[in-house]
C-alpha cells in the first residue's frame, strides 16, 4: 500500500502579485485554449498555460474548454497571481457539428452561458435524460441563450477543421474581421 496520498496536491504558482509588473497590451492574445478539463483535447493545467503566456509576453489569455467551464476557476486564480488578464469563455460544440468560441461580455451573459451548458448536460435534444459526460447543444439553444455572448466561428474537431460556410475564421485577435471591436478589450481594438 502506498504511504503517500493517492492524489497529488494541486500545483499552484507561488508568487506575490504585487511583486510582479503588469505587462503592456500585446498585439496578439491567444484564444480558444483547452485545459486539462477538456478530456482528450487539452493536457496543460492553468499553471502551465499562464506561465507560458507570461513568458511569451501575453497580457491576456483566453480559455475555451469544450462545452464546460471547469477550467475557469484555476485559470482565473493563476492569472491573477501572474497578472495576466483571463478571458473566460467556452468552446460550444453543437449537435449539428459546428464549433463556436463563446466569450460572455458581462456577468449575466456568463450566467446564461453556464445555464446553456447545464441544459445541454442534463437532457438530450429530444428531452430524454442525458448520459454522463455528454453535452448536446443545438444551434437553436445557442441562439436562445446567446444574449451578451460573443460567439465566434472556430475550426476544430466538430467542424472538421474548417469554419462553417459564411463565417469568418476567427481564432485570435490578430485575425479578427476588419472593423471588429471588443467590449472587453478596447485597448486592443484595431478599428
Amino acid at each position: 500500500m502506498p504511504e503517500g496520498p493517492l492524489t497529488p496536491d494541486r500545483r499552484r504558482t507561488v508568487a506575490d502579485p504585487d511583486d510582479i509588473a503588469a505587462l503592456p497590451a500585446s498585439p496578439f492574445v491567444e484564444l480558444g485554449l483547452a485545459t486539462c478539463f477538456s478530456f482528450l483535447r487539452g493536457a496543460s493545467d492553468a499553471v502551465d498555460l499562464v506561465t507560458a503566456a507570461r513568458t511569451l509576453g501575453y497580457d491576456a489569455l483566453g480559455i475555451a474548454d469544450a462545452n464546460t467551464m471547469a477550467g475557469v476557476v484555476r485559470l482565473h486564480t493563476e492569472a491573477a497571481t501572474l497578472r495576466v488578464h483571463p478571458l473566460i469563455g467556452c468552446r460550444i460544440e453543437t449537435v449539428e457539428g459546428l464549433t463556436f468560441l463563446a466569450y460572455p461580455t458581462d456577468r449575466s451573459a456568463y450566467g446564461r452561458l453556464c445555464r446553456l451548458i447545464s441544459a445541454g448536460r442534463m437532457a438530450r435534444i429530444d428531452g430524454e435524460w442525458q448520459a454522463k459526460g455528454v453535452c448536446d447543444i443545438s444551434l437553436g439553444m445557442l441562439a436562445a441563450w446567446a444574449e451578451g455572448v460573443e460567439p465566434r466561428a472556430g475550426g476544430g474537431p466538430a467542424a472538421g477543421g474548417r469554419a462553417p460556410a459564411g463565417c469568418a475564421r476567427w481564432r485570435s485577435r490578430s485575425r479578427a474581421p476588419p472593423g471588429w471591436r471588443s467590449a472587453r478589450r478596447p485597448d486592443l481594438d484595431r478599428a
